[in-house]
């Protein structure tokens, strides 16, 4: 197998960083580009209105689901543990 006179010149361990660095370069300049575009994206108003509105969505599915286990336990003759919240 022919390594076209590259392992005269450097061995296999600047070889292999000749082949990662590049490559780590590469994913540290990408990772840092995705932090900051999605640092950016996270200050505006819209990704505000998207949370409130996430969290709103999720206290109406919790209180479903309360109510549901409510019910059931309640058809089961089962009574419904204290609530937790203080």
């Amino acid at each position: 197998m022919s390594s076209f006179g590259i392992d005269k010149i450097w061995s296999a361990n600047q070889q292999g960083l000749m082949l990662l660095l590049p490559l780590y370069i590469f994913s540290f300049v990408c990772t840092y580009a995705c932090y900051r575009l999605d640092q950016e994206a996270r200050e505006g108003d819209v990704y505000a209105k998207q949370k409130a509105a996430y969290h709103r969505d999720m206290d109406q599915y919790l209180n479903l689901k309360k109510a549901y286990y409510e019910k059931a336990a309640d058809g089961l003759g089962l009574s419904p543990p204290p609530d937790e919240e203080s």
